[in-house]
């Protein structure tokens, strides 16, 4: 499958760019092939257009609270400040 994203701002994060506005972004088999302009022989299945949207980095979760889940249940009886700055 090769999809081609029109005209989207995207955030790259590469140090360099904040923002790239109105640019493409082919991706072929699930991996971003270009950002800008979609190479000449990429031949899309699917054009999606990205005006008034942004592509950006996925997100993820590095701030967790696994040790209060591990903990959960132990010392239920404090409230919850004396449990949180006592037992955890």
């Amino acid at each position: 499958m090769r999809l081609l994203i029109r005209r989207v701002a995207a955030i790259p994060l590469d140090g360099v760019h904040d923002l790239l506005p109105e640019v493409d972004i082919a991706i072929e088999h699930g991996r971003i092939r270009a950002i800008g302009v979609a190479p000449p022989d990429f031949t899309p299945d699917q054009v999606i257009d990205g005006r008034e949207h942004v592509a950006l980095p996925a997100f993820f979760n590095a701030h967790t609270h696994a040790a209060m889940i591990l903990l959960r249940g132990w010392a239920e009886d404090l409230p919850f400040d004396r449990w949180l700055n006592e037992k955890i």
